[in-house]
C-alpha cells in the first residue's frame, strides 16, 4: 500500500510539472505572434519627447520577439481648440473599435484624461506613458488602482517624474538664490497635469515650495506682457518655464516650441525647463526624465502582458532615469558664466 501511494504522487507530480511546462510554452511562444498594436498621441510625432517615448515602446516590443502590426493616431492638442480636439478624439475611439488592436497606448494627459472613459474594461490592455497628472486624481474618479498600485482594470503604464526641486536648486546653485522663484504655467490640460505633479513634489521641500509663486497663462499676448514686466524686475534672476499652449487668435494656438521661441526673444534671464528637447529648443537649463526609457517602460508592460502574464502581477511604474541639460548657446547669450561643475554633472549640453 505505501509503494502504491509513492507512485500515485510521483505521477501526481509529473502532471503538474507537464501542465507548468505547457503553459510556459504557451505564454512564450506568444512573444513571437503578431501584434495589432494602436499608438494615440496627445501632440504630434514631430515633438522630439513623444517620438522617444514611441521610439522605446516599439524597441521593447521587438525585444521580446513581437511582430507590430502597428497605427499611430496623432490628437495634436497643442494646436487645435477644444472642439477640433474633441473631434479627433472621438475619431481615436471609432478607429479603436474599427481596428480591434490587442493594445492601445495613450501618451501624454490629454489622449489618456479624453479617452480613459472609452477605454476602460475594454477585451484590450491599455498602456499609458508620460502621465503628469496626480495619478490618484485620476484613481479616485475611475478606481483604476488598488492601495499598492495594482490594476483594477485593464490599464497599467508609466508616470512621468517631474524634477521640479532638482531644477530650482540647480537654477540657485548655478545663478544664486531668488527672493522668488516664478513657475509659468499654460491653463492648457499639460499645465495644470504639470503644475499638479510639482506642487506634489515640492512638499518635500518646504522652502522652494514657500518661495515658488505659479502664474498660469491662456493667452499669447499676456504670458509675452508678464516676461517683459519680469525683465524690469531687479530682484527676478530666473523662470521655471511650463508653458505648453496659448492663444493668440480665436481658434490659433502656438505650441510648446513658438512658445519658447518667443520666451527667448522677450525674456532676457535664464529659462529653466523639464524636457530635454525644450532646452535644445533655447531654454538654458533643465533636468529632464528620460524620455525613451519611460516609452520602452511601457513596450516592456505590454510585451508582458501579451505573453499571457496577468495584470494584477504589476504595478503602476514610474520613469526613474533624469538628465540634466544645458544649452550653452543661451548662457553666451545671456552672458552667464556656465560653471566648470554644472558641465562635469550635465548628460547633455547643446
Amino acid at each position: 500500500m505505501k509503494q502504491k501511494i509513492k507512485v500515485e504522487t510521483g505521477w501526481n507530480m509529473l502532471s503538474k510539472i507537464l501542465k507548468f511546462l505547457i503553459y510556459l510554452l504557451c505564454i512564450f511562444s506568444l512573444s513571437y505572434g503578431k501584434v495589432k498594436a494602436l499608438f494615440i498621441f496627445s501632440y504630434t510625432l514631430d515633438e522630439p519627447n513623444v517620438y522617444k517615448q514611441y521610439k522605446g515602446s516599439l524597441k521593447a516590443l521587438k525585444d521580446f520577439g513581437f511582430e507590430i502590426k502597428a497605427k499611430a493616431i496623432e490628437l495634436d492638442y497643442r494646436h487645435l481648440p477644444k472642439e477640433e480636439f474633441q473631434k479627433k478624439v472621438k475619431k481615436a475611439i471609432e478607429e479603436i473599435q474599427k481596428y480591434k488592436p490587442q493594445v492601445v497606448f495613450l501618451y501624454d494627459d490629454p489622449a489618456f484624461s479624453y479617452l480613459l472613459p472609452y477605454v476602460k474594461d475594454k477585451n484590450y490592455y491599455v498602456i499609458f506613458s508620460g502621465i503628469n497628472k496626480n495619478i490618484e486624481l485620476y484613481n479616485r474618479k475611475y478606481n483604476l488602482f488598488d492601495k499598492n498600485g495594482h490594476p483594477l482594470s485593464n490599464i497599467i503604464g508609466v508616470l512621468e517624474p517631474l524634477f521640479i526641486n532638482e531644477i530650482i536648486a540647480t537654477g540657485v546653485y548655478t545663478f544664486g538664490d531668488a527672493k522668488e522663484y516664478p513657475f509659468l504655467v499654460s491653463n492648457d490640460i499639460t499645465g495644470q497635469s504639470v503644475l499638479s505633479e510639482a506642487l506634489l513634489y515640492l512638499k518635500d521641500n518646504p522652502k522652494f515650495l514657500k518661495k515658488t509663486s505659479i502664474y498660469t497663462f491662456s493667452e499669447f499676448r499676456d504670458y509675452i506682457s508678464f516676461l517683459e514686466s519680469l525683465n524690469k524686475d531687479k530682484s527676478n534672476k530666473y523662470i521655471i518655464h511650463a508653458v505648453f499652449k496659448l492663444r493668440k487668435e480665436k481658434d490659433k494656438y502656438a505650441g510648446v516650441k513658438e512658445v519658447i521661441n518667443e520666451t527667448v526673444k522677450h525674456y532676457f534671464k535664464p529659462a529653466l525647463g523639464f524636457a530635454n528637447s525644450w532646452v535644445k529648443l533655447g531654454l538654458t537649463l533643465g533636468v529632464s526624465c528620460d524620455f525613451y526609457d519611460m516609452g520602452y517602460k511601457a513596450g516592456k508592460l505590454a510585451a508582458n502582458l501579451l505573453q499571457g502574464y496577468p495584470i494584477f502581477f504589476f504595478k503602476v511604474q514610474k520613469e526613474d532615469k533624469k538628465e540634466l541639460v544645458i544649452n550653452r548657446r543661451s548662457f553666451r547669450k545671456l552672458n552667464k558664466k556656465l560653471p566648470l561643475g554644472l558641465i562635469f554633472a550635465s548628460d547633455e549640453i547643446y
